[in-house]
């Protein structure tokens, strides 16, 4: 997302003043500007930052492929995202957040994403578009992986679910105990590479209550078998990866070699 550097004078103390925003376009960094009391004089897009030293080294160290022009936002992401095991986000969340005004770059981890989403959103202002984010997921969770029913956030049936979890503050209090990037999925699952990993609880007034609502809103009877999760998907090596078999003698087969060799050793003396 870029940057924009806005010249302006402040409303209330009559000074000149300049301040940098980021925002998706120059409009949005105008109406940011306004809202902190600048009357705006002139508005101008920086160039992206370059990496750092340092982020080029440490990305040298961990074996990170830099791309050419990368910037230091980009770099930053693909740090993360190696350090914290995480996957790329698909342009479609990207999508989502840059309709919430998130500040995301195309290698931006999935559960770096859900977290700067859930932390924009938990502010006090913007309850029903938290409200309205949980009740998607949700959806998501109780639709499982096979289903026709296709829904956006801006469903009015999400809409509708999202206005009776804002007007319960029990639900909205349970929905803030969750934290980050626990929204990517719901539960335990299992990843072909055979780690557990723990999703957001079920168990909760918020995740019980939802899913109650989202079940009459889309008609839905029970959630259908969710697929294991996906392996993680490099930030910057966008083929998914495919784990190769693993060899060797099983412990079934050493069963039997340890079972012969006992008949053996039985009739030989």
């Amino acid at each position: 997302m870029p940057k924009y550097q806005v010249r302006g004078t402040g409303k209330e103390s009559g000074r000149s003043r300049t301040r940098t925003y980021t925002a998706k376009d120059e409009i949005s960094a105008r109406k940011m500007a306004e809202t902190n009391g600048t009357a705006v004089d002139g508005i101008e897009e920086l160039p992206p930052e370059p990496p750092t030293e340092r982020q080029i080294a440490y990305a040298k160290d961990l074996g990170i492929r830099i791309p050419a022009e990368a910037t230091k936002d980009e770099l930053s992401d693909l740090l993360s995202c190696k350090v914290d095991e995480d996957s790329k986000a698909s342009p479609k969340l990207l999508k989502l957040a840059d309709e919430y005004g998130i500040e995301t770059t195309q290698y931006s981890g999935e559960g770096a994403v859900y977290g700067r989403i859930f932390t924009a959103l938990s502010a006090a202002s913007r309850e029903h578009e938290l409200a309205a984010w949980f009740a998607f997921n949700v959806l998501q969770d109780r639709l499982g992986s096979q289903s026709t029913v296709v829904a956006s956030l801006n469903d009015p049936k999400i809409n509708a679910v999202a206005s009776k979890l804002v007007a319960d503050t029990k639900a909205m209090k349970s929905i803030k105990r969750y934290s980050d990037s626990t929204l990517l999925w719901f539960g335990e699952r299992t990843d072909r590479d055979g780690y557990t990993r723990q999703g957001g609880s079920k168990r909760t007034a918020a995740y019980k209550y939802a899913a109650d609502l989202v079940d009459a809103e889309f008609g839905l009877k029970a959630p259908t078998q969710k697929s294991p999760r996906e392996p993680s998907r490099s930030c910057n090596a966008p083929t998914p990866f495919t784990p190769a078999r693993k060899s060797g003698i099983s412990i079934s087969q050493i069963t039997i070699i340890v079972i012969v060799v006992i008949i053996a050793f039985w009739v030989v003396f």
